[in-house]
Order: C-alpha cells, then sequence, then structure tokens
C-alpha cells in the first residue's frame, strides 16, 4: 500500500536548475564571494526555499524564490503556485 503525498508535497514546487547564469560569460564578474559568504548562502539556502514554498502554502498565494549559489554556479529556485493559478511570467514581475 502506498502512501499519499500530502497536499504540501502535491502543491510546493521545488526546482533548482543546474545551467550556470546566461549573463556570467557576457558581463565581468563584479563580486567574488569570499568563502564565509558561501558558507551564508550554502546553510542558509534552503532554509529559505522552505520558507518561500511554505509562505505561499500556508497564505494561499502566489510565492516565488531565485538566487544565484555561487557555490555551485547555479540558479536556485523555489516556490508555490496555488491551484487554478497561472504561472507568473519573470518578465512581467
Amino acid at each position: 500500500m502506498t502512501r499519499r503525498a500530502s497536499l504540501k508535497q502535491r502543491r510546493a514546487r521545488h526546482h533548482r536548475e543546474n545551467s550556470s547564469s546566461p549573463l556570467a560569460t557576457e558581463v565581468q564578474v563584479l563580486h567574488q564571494h569570499d568563502d564565509s559568504e558561501k558558507a551564508l548562502i550554502r546553510k542558509r539556502g534552503n532554509t529559505l526555499c522552505n520558507k518561500a514554498m511554505n509562505m505561499g502554502v500556508d497564505g494561499h498565494t502566489t510565492c516565488i524564490l531565485v538566487f544565484k549559489n555561487p557555490v555551485h554556479d547555479e540558479w536556485v529556485s523555489a516556490g508555490h503556485i496555488p491551484e487554478g493559478q497561472t504561472i507568473p511570467s519573470l518578465d512581467a514581475i
């Protein structure tokens, strides 16, 4: 017998894109992250993703988080879009 996923698991979206920044090859990097900054992002990133998803689920609202992880040079996104709503365009935001 399989257990049905909870409402939170069915509605929450957590996505990690492994592509490097499209602008990284076109623009000179302005800031080099030191070890303490990388550690802060590594430690707080997952917590921030969970908080964004929980806010959307608990508040029944669209909540989207996107940040660049300098440790792995990848974009990380998390969020929640209530059932029946469309995915917003980042250009429109």
